[in-house]
């Protein structure tokens, strides 16, 4: 049996139409909660964001709520990221990461997210840009972009990691270092684009650390 392409966009739709249901419970838990701080990790592959968590985890402890490697349980679970993510699988991603914010515990001190929907939205584009088998329909990549968007406002701050370094050997991350330059291109435009508060990440792991925990101090954080 034929399916049209109208049969798929009202499949996207809907789902993206539940996502953006989440996208606004979370916008209502974040108002009532007592969460103190909230970032954002974004950047592509390779850039040092599970690096920096990780510093943060050590120093924080149980002070601070991670939440982490979404993509990767999601790669585990059969469906396909990066240069072969499909329109399903990158809802999938985007429902998974707004239901982990909006199940944050209210008593969190503060909040760092490893990635955003800002990333899934980027990753789609490139693989649009690219011609890429696995490329969605343009109509999903502007859901992505317009749920990415909502999702920014429920963080006081994100931090970008532009590329600085070569990509380490992974198996489930993308190869190819001009895709990862595109989709480093194309977080770095959305940031800009929507005038996102952000802080670039650069320099060694030491120096990133010292940054971030001057600017947590600076929003309030007690080190």
């Amino acid at each position: 049996m034929h399916v049209d392409g109208r049969f798929w966009q009202q499949v996207h739709r809907g789902e993206t139409a539940r996502i953006v249901g989440i996208a606004k419970a979370t916008s209502l838990c974040y108002r009532n909660c007592k969460v103190q701080l909230r970032i954002a990790f974004t950047g592509t592959h390779s850039s040092g964001k599970s690096t920096l968590l990780a510093a943060c985890k050590t120093h924080f402890g149980k002070r601070l709520y991670p939440i982490e490697d979404i993509a990767r349980m999601l790669i585990a679970q059969g469906l396909p990221m990066g240069e072969k993510a499909t329109a399903h699988s990158l809802l999938a991603y985007i429902e998974a990461q707004l239901t982990a914010e909006h199940q944050v515990p209210p008593a969190a001190d503060l909040v760092i997210s490893s990635r955003t929907c800002i990333d899934s939205f980027a990753y789609a584009r490139a693989n649009s840009e690219f011609g890429l088998p696995a490329a969605v329909p343009e109509y999903v990549t502007g859901m992505l972009e317009a749920v990415a968007l909502r999702e920014s406002s429920y963080y006081d701050l994100h931090v970008y990691f532009p590329i600085e370094f070569p990509a380490e050997p992974d198996p489930v991350r993308p190869p190819g270092e001009e895709y990862r330059r595109a989709v480093d291109n194309l977080i770095c435009a959305f940031i800009q684009k929507h005038s996102i508060p952000h802080l670039a990440s650069k320099g060694s792991k030491t120096e990133r650390t010292a940054v971030l925990f001057k600017t947590l101090t600076s929003l309030g954080m007690v080190l």
